[in-house]
């Protein structure tokens, strides 16, 4: 019944957890988003999701169908990240293109890509955002999509403990 001890419990657990759920969400947006792994084990933040930086706030379903593998933009994310980058990429290319894009080009995709992986790689404290997956990762129904960088390390020592924990 409901005025009993134990519903009370009930419904402050539940609330808790939709609290944490609310937290645990990305907005919608276009993310560059980090996967880290060792094994079996992926490197998450305190709420058990991937490192991520907003590109584009809250995208149009136009820009969400724009991400595509043959996209221009991506293709051009792709040559300095994807297979074949140096694995420093990240130190290299970011610096070099974003010097370009804050004379010509601000606002665009690129320089707005160039901006979040750089956040990315220096807020998280991460040896590389490794390789930049050749697919964007679209999901249209909560308006989010990811240009997702993969990380493998040999150990999970190579990531300081205070970046974030290691699930399986």
């Amino acid at each position: 019944t409901e005025n009993t001890k134990a519903w009370h419990q009930a419904e402050v657990t539940l609330a808790q957890r939709r609290a944490n759920y609310a937290q645990s969400q990305l907005l919608p947006g276009i993310y560059v988003s980090m996967l880290c792994y060792c094994g079996n084990s992926v490197l998450c933040d305190s709420m058990g999701n991937l490192f991520s930086e907003v590109i584009v706030s809250s995208p149009s379903t136009r820009e969400l169908d724009d991400l595509t593998p043959d996209n221009e933009d991506f293709r051009w994310i792709l040559s300095i990240g994807g297979a074949g980058a140096p694995e420093d990429w990240v130190n290299t290319e970011v610096g070099a293109w974003c010097t370009v894009y804050e004379n010509a080009g601000q606002g665009t995709f690129r320089a707005k890509f160039l901006q979040a992986a750089r956040r990315l790689y220096e807020e998280q404290r991460l040896p590389s955002l490794g390789v930049v997956f050749d697919v964007p990762v679209v999901h249209k129904p909560v308006s989010c999509a990811h240009v997702m960088c993969v990380l493998r390390v040999d150990s999970k020592d190579a990531i300081p403990s205070s970046v974030g924990e290691w699930r399986n």
